[in-house]
């Protein structure tokens, strides 16, 4: 592989490092707004098993999604993936944490 394409892998890298590091940061910030509404100071006239376990189902999401990308990562390693679908699965993975968690801070704000 030349020079070049090898600078564009290794940028390709950097911008797929950096969607999922932006991706994870989103989610744990609204994660710990969901915790915060549902389990610390409860949002009045809510409560019951169907309530408290919110928090529960909303981490479901981040943990899939950064358990798929830690298997692709491992995959591309092993040589069982091609580096471009690799980076396409992750890239993937990153932009539904990002929709979802974009989702799910959205109807904690209807909920106030």
């Amino acid at each position: 592989m030349d020079a070049l394409g090898e600078y564009v892998d290794r940028r390709k890298r950097q911008w797929t490092w950096a969607l999922t590091i932006t991706s994870s940061l989103i989610a744990i910030v609204v994660e710990i707004s969901v915790i915060s509404r549902v389990w610390i100071n409860p949002i009045p006239g809510h409560s019951g098993f169907s309530f408290d376990v919110i928090p529960v189902f909303t981490a479901l999401p981040l943990l899939l999604c950064l358990s798929m990308q830690l298997g692709v990562r491992k995959a591309r390693k092993s040589g069982d993936i091609s580096s471009k679908m690799a980076d396409a699965m992750e890239i993937a993975g990153g932009i539904l944490i990002m929709i979802i968690y974009q989702a799910i801070g959205d109807l904690m704000r209807l909920l106030r």
